[in-house]
């Protein structure tokens, strides 16, 4: 791998914070912020660019 492009995300539209369920913030965090963690944690391994 040379380049990663760091751009995966989900948003669950509401009108108030609390019509955010627990699921929802859950696979908010996953996909949005662990997933962005885990691939550069991954990435910064090898001599690649991120972007």
């Amino acid at each position: 791998m040379d380049i990663l492009i760091n751009n995966a995300g989900v948003q669950f539209p509401c009108a108030s914070l609390l019509d955010i369920s627990e699921e929802q913030l859950h696979t908010t965090f996953e996909i949005n912020i662990k997933s962005f963690i885990r691939l550069t944690k991954a990435v910064l391994k090898r001599d690649c660019l991120i972007i």
